[in-house]
């Protein structure tokens, strides 16, 4: 447009790739105690190899901040975990684990359902929240004392919320967990689908268009 490209030709369609986009609203009955999903990755390792900034903290600290803000708020539900494809050392929680009285689970396989369970999707700056999030999950992007950006798009709707501060973590997710009106906004926030639909009416149109006039 600053161009000289006159703004009636442009028509926005959206990404197509959000078609294929499944929706996993979080507003839904409650049944049953509250699951959280844990998303993992390979952060300690990557960042000792230098192929990932340092943030100043790695996935063994987010997850014992985690399980820390969740006990400080009685949780009575339990924690599944989602390895990341590269992470080799299944049990790297474990030692954590055990200085808690909450349950913990692990996705070995296919993670749909996993997701669709949750209650909440927690982590640090793994792609998957972003997914997650704009398939309408609640999802939060835990990364303490983060100064200025991070890596991950947060704070805008159909993003995942971002918490920077562990004093204010259980306050937080207690707050996501109980508040329908969240839970709602979160499923009403996904990204909807129908791109493809827009580009074949779009071009039908411009064809119609060109019959019309003979060009």
């Amino acid at each position: 447009v600053a161009d000289g490209f006159p703004s009636e030709k442009f028509v926005v369609v959206g990404d197509p790739r959000f078609d294929a986009q499944p929706s996993y609203s979080s507003f839904r009955p409650r049944c049953g105690k509250p699951t959280v999903l844990f998303v993992d990755q390979p952060l300690k390792k990557l960042i000792a190899a230098g192929w990932h900034k340092n943030y100043g903290y790695d996935e063994l600290v987010v997850f014992r901040h985690l399980l820390e803000a969740l006990e400080k708020m009685r949780f009575d539900g339990k924690i599944l975990i989602k390895f990341h494809p590269a992470t080799r050392d299944l049990r790297k929680y474990d030692k954590i684990g055990k200085d808690f009285k909450i349950r913990l689970a692990f996705v070995r396989s296919g993670s749909e359902n996993a997701v669709k369970s949750a209650d909440l999707i927690f982590g640090a700056t793994s792609a998957f929240l972003l997914e997650a999030a704009l398939a309408g999950k609640i999802v939060v992007s835990y990364q303490p004392g983060l100064r200025g950006g991070g890596p991950l798009p947060v704070g805008r709707p159909g993003a995942p919320r971002l918490i920077r501060e562990k004093s204010r973590l259980a306050d937080k997710l207690r707050k996501l967990l109980k508040n329908k009106a969240v839970l709602k906004r979160a499923g009403d926030e996904r990204v909807k689908g129908g791109s493809i639909e827009k580009i074949i009416k779009t071009m039908e149109r411009i064809a119609s268009k060109s019959c019309k006039t003979g060009h």
